[in-house]
């Protein structure tokens, strides 16, 4: 196990500044459980969360043919922020980032964390997706001893183990993090590869955590450079630069910000203000101001083709676009129900040609 701990970083952290030949730009399908439950995380540090995924993912080239990334919030239960969709580019991961730092919309996950339905939850969007030969890479981040995947340490510890397995055994590079104490059986999740394993005293050190976690799964995909035991980082990249949205002239008024529907610009003569949206809700540049999501065009990745009128969704049988004055609101069918031209119906007096069912999430 990997112990980043603050006592310990003048080494590791002079080892950033020498990376010179790792690349993090390969094909890779990545999927980050991590955990988020109130009654073990404080929000104090929970907040730490949103920065630090962004300045993650921010490593790998986000398109079609490269990297693809799923994301999952977990406690009680996992909740599935996005699968692993082709389609998804930066702006898109990182709006749903900042989804998954809202954690009040997801009651699912109160009442505890469950390692192994996370493990699970990683290892099924991995199945999901459809990518023949594409490295698949499972990254899990734990909080706290307590867990509940079963009713004492031993059979918890036996469980994880087991996760770890079936992960193992799917074919994919489990990678994993422990923080606020250890949860039974974590060093088994990575089956047997101790430099996949790290510990954090909490979630404080991210910043710390964050060049060795992303350069470790960008040697899945670099031949180039290979880790040991005796030597876990090779090569450490630095942080990426984000990029930072300018004002564009005029310097005053509300713009989308380029980089996350999430967030808006306010541009005044003195400076730029960034804000997060509400819960729940994105920067609709259409009435420039924040909109529930499903109605916000960077969300729904579609246009209405007349200005008025009910429209198939592209991509969704079960979905249909409600266009006014040529703003797409994308609503759903009940359940069982997809859209015939102009109303909801049977499937069997659809033809849905090669469209699917829309996930309750994203």
């Amino acid at each position: 196990m990997v112990e980043m701990k603050i006592t310990i970083l003048v080494g590791l952290i002079a080892a950033v500044t020498r990376a010179n030949s790792l690349k993090c730009g390969g094909k890779a399908d990545v999927v980050i459980a991590v955990a988020g439950t109130p009654k073990q995380v404080p929000q104090e540090q929970f907040i730490r969360l949103e920065n630090f995924l962004i300045g993650m993912v921010n490593y790998y080239n986000i398109t079609k043919t490269t990297t693809n990334v799923g994301l999952i919030l977990y406690g009680r239960d996992p909740e599935i922020i996005t699968r692993l969709t082709p389609s998804h580019n930066k702006r898109d991961i990182n709006t749903r980032i900042s989804l998954l730092a809202q954690r009040e919309l997801y009651r699912s996950i109160y009442g505890g964390s469950n390692v192994v339905k996370a493990i699970d939850a990683i290892i099924d969007l991995h199945k999901d997706n459809k990518r023949p030969g594409t490295p698949k890479i499972g990254v899990i981040i734990t909080y706290g001893a307590e867990d509940l995947s079963g009713p004492k340490p031993d059979v918890i510890a036996k469980r994880v183990a087991e996760a770890g397995a079936r992960a193992k055994k799917a074919g994919i590079e489990m990678f994993a993090v422990s923080s606020g104490g250890l949860v039974p059986g974590f060093q088994d999740i990575t089956f047997g590869d101790n430099c996949r394993l790290f510990s954090l005293g909490d979630f404080n050190n991210f910043h710390v955590l964050l060049p060795y976690l992303a350069s470790a799964t960008c040697y899945v995909t670099d031949p180039d450079v290979t880790p040991s035991p005796s030597k876990c980082f090779p090569e450490v990249l630095p942080p990426p630069k984000q990029k930072v949205m300018t004002c564009p002239p005029p310097t005053s008024g509300f713009y989308e910000d380029k980089n996350n529907c999430a967030y808006f610009i306010q541009c005044t003569e003195t400076g730029r203000i960034r804000t997060r949206c509400a819960g729940g809700t994105l920067y609709d540049p259409n009435i420039e101001r924040c909109n529930h999501k499903e109605f916000v065009t960077c969300w729904s990745k579609v246009k209405c083709p007349q200005q008025y009128g009910l429209f198939p969704h592209p991509h969704f049988c079960n979905q249909f676009l409600n266009c006014a004055f040529g703003v797409p609101y994308v609503q759903s069918c009940p359940p069982g129900l997809v859209f015939n031209k102009s109303y909801c119906d049977f499937q069997s007096n659809v033809d849905c040609g090669n469209k699917k069912t829309s996930h309750q999430n994203n």
